[in-house]
């Protein structure tokens, strides 16, 4: 479930582009900006971001974001946010988001369901996601998160 199609021609071009990051950008933060503009086109993203993940902290971080409203932006870029316990009714699970696994979710409007505040879904209309885990060798470094407006059940290839 895409959230808007793409053409095959146009797949081949994001690809290319995708491949030349490396060769043009010097600097981690601009690459990983490139790539979530890239993601959202790929998938028809409402919002793409790259999450960082530190289990040691208990804590995430947004370094990308792509799609975002500017107000968005601002409040969660680079800001560092506590992973708690949804049980105690944080917003952002300790236990699910250092598991690793890819995370497939909806109605997040309604319960984040320990990736998102309900209020912020709402807000932005943001219901449901598609969070890819990014591990290097078998440590975990994030998620490449696809956010979507709608509700509809993501395809074996959209995962």
């Amino acid at each position: 479930m895409s959230c808007q199609p793409i053409t095959a021609p146009m797949l081949t071009d994001l690809l290319l582009t995708l491949s030349e990051i490396s060769l043009k950008y010097q600097d981690h933060v601009s690459a990983v900006q490139r790539m979530t503009e890239i993601g959202r086109q790929i998938m028809g993203s409402a919002v793409c971001t790259f999450t960082l993940v530190n289990p040691k902290r208990r804590t995430l971080t947004t370094i990308a974001c792509s799609g975002c409203a500017p107000e968005y932006t601002q409040h969660v870029l680079h800001q560092e946010f506590h992973l708690g316990s949804s049980e105690r009714g944080d917003w952002l699970d300790y236990e699910r988001l250092i598991n690793g696994s890819l995370l497939e979710l909806y109605h997040l409007q309604e319960d984040g369901q320990g990736v998102a505040n309900p209020f912020v879904a709402r807000r932005y209309c943001l219901n449901s996601a598609l969070c890819c885990p990014v591990t290097w060798e078998t440590e975990l470094l994030g998620y490449f998160n696809h956010f979507c407006s709608d509700n509809t059940p993501f395809s074996s290839d959209d995962k």
